[in-house]
């Protein structure tokens, strides 16, 4: 009988412990919405640990042991800074197979590579258009790519990681004359998901087997990094 009564008091005085352990803490966001922030803290919480969430002050109220809190604190430092800039480029390419090819040049594109070449069989490639764009997260783009497209997009990262940029919904269109074309029938919609410093090629084609696509080469870099 003694020995149950002592594992009681022992398991009691441990949970008290734990509770003890447990502490309360509001961030307050200066920079982002407190609703993105969520994804930063949440992945951090223990079994037992809570996040309360209030858009009208932009504040998250987090419930955790000191240690986690303190992870938390840090992450939400890096994370509530202001907007970056970035500086993304925009190549626009036609590749074709076919034989036949006119005064295309039989070169790759330089950001391509013999391997990619080799890869997908082109044998030219045409250059339509180069644009740069120096855009802040969450802000839409939206330009002429050479003579018969329209290009958009909005800058995004990934929630804690500046490095990594989204381009998303990325949107190549077909002008016809001046007039703007109606969004619902795109060439290209896709999401573009790329490292800073990192080159993502993007194809749009009527096929599989089609022997003419159109290329974009996308690169970006983060302002202010030199």
């Amino acid at each position: 009988m003694r020995r149950t009564v002592l594992a009681v008091l022992v398991a009691w005085t441990v949970a008290a412990s734990v509770a003890a352990a447990v502490e309360e803490r509001v961030f307050q966001l200066r920079y982002r919405p407190a609703s993105n922030a969520l994804a930063v803290v949440e992945p951090l919480l223990s079994p037992a640990g809570t996040v309360l969430l209030q858009p009208r002050a932009n504040t998250l109220v987090v419930r955790d042991e000191r240690k986690v809190i303190d992870k938390a604190a840090l992450a939400l430092a890096l994370w509530d800074q202001a907007p970056f800039t970035y500086r993304v480029r925009v190549k626009l390419y036609v590749a074709s197979t076919a034989k036949d090819t006119g005064n295309i040049a039989n070169d790759p594109a330089p950001e391509l590579g013999a391997e990619f070449a080799q890869l997908f069989h082109f044998t030219s490639y045409q250059a339509l258009d180069d644009l740069e764009f120096v855009s802040q997260e969450g802000s839409s783009v939206e330009a002429s790519a050479g003579e018969r497209y329209l290009l958009r997009f909005t800058l995004r990262t990934q929630p804690g990681d500046p490095e990594r940029v989204v381009l998303g919904p990325f949107e190549l269109t077909r002008r016809h004359g001046n007039a703007t074309p109606a969004p619902a029938r795109p060439l290209l919609r896709s999401t573009v998901s790329l490292r800073v410093g990192q080159t993502a090629v993007v194809a749009a084609a009527r096929s599989e087997q089609a022997s003419r696509v159109l290329l974009l080469v996308v690169t970006a870099t983060r302002e202010g990094t030199h």
